[in-house]
């Protein structure tokens, strides 16, 4: 009873309402609390900004450290170093991945595709500068980016904007341009300045790419190189249609060729016209084409499958010498700009 007549007694409600006062704030206290918290706040902020710009700063150097070392080691230009300069703002990263533009190839031709997109007129300096940081690719099976990726003794199809064409092979790589060998020609091939379209084969695919003949040695040029090099089709070897008189016969036998029509052309195979129904799948068979300037090739095949009720056959080509492939490369590139590029007609872009 003493104990609740205490309790409820007003000098000990005063005692309480004084203890609670002394846990309550004013509002100038509420704001230098929020004042505090907001100032932690913005230290931790000012702080993580600091952070990521040193680090920020210490990938450029790194960067340019690195990307500096490569320049010094290959000799490189005051304008080599500006394209490189150049190529690393099309990328992301900038400053800070410029050192990927010397040591990754990916990276340099994503980069190089970007900025030609922009720019045409670094297109040869780009290839040179590829070919210094030794970004070729003679690899048959992976995709081509530049004249440069052209191996030596690649065989290769040339249109002049005149009416001319010539066969020949590339000779040499280098920064200087692309050396190509001109075969058996009494005019010893393009002349200085003369506009040019390149084809050539590889694996994956044909290519063509225009450039310009800056030199002519004795039947060898120099031409100017280029990055803008066009896939016309993805196999391997083009396949022509077309209407041609062959002969064919079975190997092994002493007979006249038998007159046959040839339906398709490739660097592997062919399509001939069945004469006569008498062959079939399996038989192994020569065949004599007649190709440009009366070459005469006798090429041993095997009947891979016919179709339309025997009415033709399929043929791959059996241990074909490497001259006699080249001049049917050869062939099916005239074959193709002339029915697609008519010399007098095509617009070569340099």
């Amino acid at each position: 009873m003493n104990f609740l007549l205490m309790v409820s007694s007003p000098a000990y409600r005063d005692f309480l309402e004084q203890i609670s006062r002394s846990f309550r704030s004013s509002p100038f206290e509420i704001l230098m609390f929020i004042i505090l918290v907001g100032l932690f706040l913005l230290f931790l902020i000012a702080g993580s900004i600091v952070r990521t710009r040193m680090t920020f700063k210490r990938n450029e150097e790194r960067s340019e450290e690195i990307t500096e070392r490569v320049c010094r080691k290959l000799g490189m230009s005051e304008g080599e170093r500006k394209m490189i300069t150049s190529l690393s703002k099309t990328i992301s990263g900038g400053k800070r991945k410029k050192y990927l533009i010397v040591t990754d190839p990916l990276v340099f031709n994503t980069a190089a595709h970007r900025y030609l997109k922009k720019d045409k007129s670094g297109n040869a300096f780009i290839t040179s500068l590829r070919i210094r940081l030794g970004f070729t690719s003679f690899d048959e099976g992976k995709s081509i980016h530049s004249s440069a990726d052209l191996k030596v003794s690649c065989p290769v199809y040339i249109v002049c904007r005149i009416p001319r064409t010539y066969t020949g092979h590339v000779t040499k790589q280098g920064v200087f341009g692309l050396g190509i060998w001109i075969e058996n020609e009494k005019d010893n091939g393009p002349r200085a300045g003369d506009i040019l379209r390149v084809y050539f084969s590889k694996e994956n695919g044909i290519y063509y790419f225009d450039t310009k003949v800056l030199e002519n040695m004795q039947n060898t040029i120099i031409l100017k190189h280029t990055e803008d090099v066009k896939k016309i089709q993805r196999r391997k070897y083009y396949r022509a249609r077309m209407q041609k008189k062959i002969g064919i016969k079975k190997a092994g036998t002493n007979g006249e060729f038998i007159p046959a029509l040839l339906i398709d052309l490739g660097g592997d195979g062919a399509m001939v016209g069945n004469p006569g129904h008498i062959f079939k799948e399996n038989d192994r068979l020569l065949v004599l084409i007649k190709l440009q300037n009366d070459q005469k090739h006798t090429i041993n095949t095997k009947a891979v499958k016919t179709s339309h009720n025997n009415a033709y056959i399929h043929l791959q080509f059996l241990n074909m010498r490497e001259n006699q492939r080249d001049d049917i490369i050869k062939y099916l590139f005239k074959q193709y700009n002339q029915k697609n590029h008519h010399p007098q007609s095509v617009k070569l872009a340099v």
